[in-house]
C-alpha cells in the first residue's frame, strides 16, 4: 500500500510542542514515538472514531491512506486538518505465508506459479494504490478539508524520536535489532541512488 497520511488533527501542528497532551488514535511503533513526545495514544475501533472526534474526546487520529480515510468519513468529523507525510508508515506490505513443510511438498512449477502470482499482485496493488489517492484527495478538498504538511523541524524531531525508540527496542529484541539494522543499512545504500536520481 502507498504511504499512510500523517493523520487528522483538530489543531494546527506548528512545532513538536503541539503533540504534548494530544489524545490521538494511533498504534504500533508510531504510537511509541508519539508517546515519547507527550501524545496520549488511544486505540479506538474505526466505527467509533468519527464520534470520538466530533465529541472532542479525541484530538487527532491517524488511520490509513486517503482512499481508505475517505471511506471512513473523516471529513464529516468536523473542522480537521489532514497532515502529510505519514512518517510512521511509509508502506504496508501484504504477504503470503506458507509453512516450510507444505512449501517443500509443492512442485517447482507450482512454486514458480505462486511467485508469479504474488509478484503480479504486488505490482498491481502498488499501481492501483498510487492511482486511487489523487481522487480521494480531490474529494476531500471538495469537502473543504485542509491538507497540511508537517513542518520540517517537526519531521526532524519525529525522526530523532523514532531512532531513540528503535534503539531501546533493539536492546529488548534481537529480532527487532536485526530488522532495524538491515532496513537502516538498505536506506543508507539506497540514498546513493535516490538523491541524484529523483526530483524532490
Amino acid at each position: 500500500m502507498p504511504p499512510e497520511a500523517g493523520g487528522w488533527y483538530s489543531r494546527e501542528v506548528r512545532s513538536i510542542k503541539d503533540f504534548d497532551g494530544l489524545k490521538m488514535r494511533t498504534f504500533g511503533l508510531g504510537a511509541q514515538v508519539l508517546e515519547l513526545l507527550g501524545v496520549e495514544p488511544q486505540l479506538i475501533a474505526p466505527s467509533k472514531l468519527i464520534d470520538a472526534l466530533q465529541r472532542q474526546t479525541l484530538d487527532a487520529a491517524e488511520f490509513s491512506i486517503p482512499a481508505i480515510d475517505v471511506s471512513v468519513g473523516f471529513e464529516r468529523a468536523g473542522p480537521l486538518d489532514y497532515y502529510f507525510p505519514g512518517w510512521h508508515q511509509q508502506t504496508m506490505l501484504f504477504e503470503l505465508l506458507i509453512g516450510r513443510s507444505t512449501w517443500l511438498k509443492v512442485s517447482k512449477t507450482q512454486r514458480r506459479q505462486i511467485h508469479t502470482a504474488c509478484g503480479h499482485s504486488l505490482a498491481e496493488s502498488i499501481a492501483e494504490g498510487e492511482a486511487l489517492q489523487a481522487r480521494a484527495i480531490h474529494d476531500l478538498r471538495r469537502c473543504g478539508v485542509e491538507l497540511r504538511r508537517f513542518p520540517a523541524p517537526v519531521l526532524n524531531k519525529l525522526a530523532k524520536a523514532l531512532r531513540e525508540v528503535a534503539a531501546l527496542l533493539s536492546t529488548k529484541s534481537k529480532n527487532f535489532e536485526h530488522n532495524w539494522t538491515s532496513m537502516t543499512r538498505f536506506r543508507e545504500e539506497y540514498k546513493l541512488w535516490r538523491d541524484p536520481g529523483y526530483i524532490r
